[in-house]
């Protein structure tokens, strides 16, 4: 998607992309919102590619309604103040438990990050009267991304790259200080607004820290021809 020139960056979003559900074909369906966008797919483009929908794709929701507890697992809920259910897919999706305390289980999940909850989303996962679903980390992230890039390579022949993404900030102890000063403005605020704001502010701060390094040459103009 970028110009000819490398010394050029264009950053481009996909309006497009439909709800994902199970089975679909991610490939494709990114394929037709670069065409229905108007973009160029080249060789050395990057498709950065939310986790969210690659999980929905792999059928990685779960009803917790389905989740039996074990022992281990409601030995922590009560240290955390945690739903049992939650703890037995936090340790399933585990291989250590790094640290815990009321409300916080931090845990080292099977592809070695050290995260809260092992990465499962709760709060931000549609639910319906009959279900009460969570959404698990993709099971094996690189092999799904390589399974892009050889399917975008052999439909477009393009060679890009594919990194499948999850921001992991929103889990640091600073979230909690984040909530509560938001609370305070807007008492009656609904846990998916405040979960958005938040996310907000933290894609604001990755920003602000991306262009920090690069602050003398925006002073001078150095780079005002290679960013648009």
């Amino acid at each position: 998607m970028a110009k000819s020139d490398p010394a050029t960056i264009q950053i481009h979003s996909l309006p497009g992309i439909p709800l994902i559900e199970k089975g679909d074909n991610l490939c494709q369906l990114i394929l037709d919102a670069i065409e229905a966008n108007k973009l160029i797919l080249k060789d050395g483009s990057i498709l950065v590619i939310a986790q969210k929908i690659v999980s929905k794709a792999e059928d990685r929701l779960v009803n917790l309604k389905t989740i039996k507890p074990t022992a281990l697992a409601i030995e922590y809920s009560v240290k955390t103040d945690k739903d049992p259910r939650l703890v037995e897919l936090i340790l399933q999706e585990s291989k250590n438990v790094i640290r815990y305390r009321q409300g916080v289980l931090v845990v080292e999940n099977h592809q070695g990050l050290i995260m809260a909850n092992a990465g499962i989303d709760h709060s931000n996962v549609e639910q319906d009267p009959e279900n009460d679903w969570v959404l698990l980390l993709p099971e094996n992230p690189d092999e799904s991304a390589a399974s892009l890039h050889n399917e975008l390579l052999r439909k477009t022949g393009s060679k890009i790259g594919v990194i499948i993404f999850e921001i992991i900030g929103p889990y640091f102890r600073s979230k909690n200080l984040i909530h509560s000063n938001i609370k305070k403005a807007f008492p009656d605020i609904d846990q998916l607004k405040l979960n958005r704001i938040t996310m907000m502010m933290w894609n604001n701060y990755g920003r602000v820290f991306a262009e920090y390094m690069f602050i003398r040459d925006f002073r001078f103009g150095k780079l005002a021809s290679n960013i648009e």
